[in-house]
């Protein structure tokens, strides 16, 4: 069986609603009608919630697309902990890194913030701020106050000497073993 199809018309109006072919640049300005590729963070070091943080930890987050650097500013990546914590921001690749200044704080709760003033490089802006949290280690060793006490001095009546008592040693607790 032979089947034979037969169009009236010329070969423009076959064509006539197909657009033309984007260009990247048309691309990248969003003229091709349809939405931008999102911006966003797609991991972060230290994770959110995370504890026993380093104190000299450098923090990252890596975002879906290649940033414009010039973006990525003291500005735009923050960490705050009982204040806003200096340091220095830089960029590589897709992912970009906040080195403090000087140590974190022990055992505190530090906020990092990447803003929506972060742009990829066709000038999307980050879909939203990123923020997230994590806690930093105690000390090691913290030093033990409880065992002993100050020695206690009694203020001098008027022309004596003044009392001094020495320090008390609060002996360990034995709790005896039943045989």
């Amino acid at each position: 069986m032979l089947m034979v199809v037969v169009m009236a018309g010329s070969i423009k109006d076959v064509y006539a609603g197909i657009r033309p072919m984007m260009t990247s640049t048309d691309l990248l300005n969003n003229k091709s009608g349809v939405a931008a590729i999102k911006v966003v963070v797609i991991s972060a070091s230290p994770t959110n919630g995370a504890t026993g943080i380093s104190l000299d930890k450098i923090i990252t987050v890596t975002f879906n697309e290649k940033m414009n650097p010039a973006t990525i500013t003291q500005a735009s990546f923050t960490l705050k902990g009982a204040t806003t914590v200096s340091g220095t921001v830089s960029y590589t690749d897709t992912t970009a890194s906040f080195k403090p200044s000087s140590a974190l704080t022990p055992n505190t709760i530090y906020t990092a913030t990447i803003t929506t003033g972060a742009k990829s490089v066709s000038g999307t802006p980050l879909e939203n701020d990123y923020v997230w949290t994590f806690r930093t280690k105690a000390l090691a060793n913290p030093p033990d106050t409880t065992a002993v006490k100050s020695p206690v001095v009694t203020p001098p009546v008027s022309g004596t000497p003044p009392v001094v008592k020495p320090p008390v040693v609060v002996p360990p607790v034995v709790t005896p073993r039943k045989q």
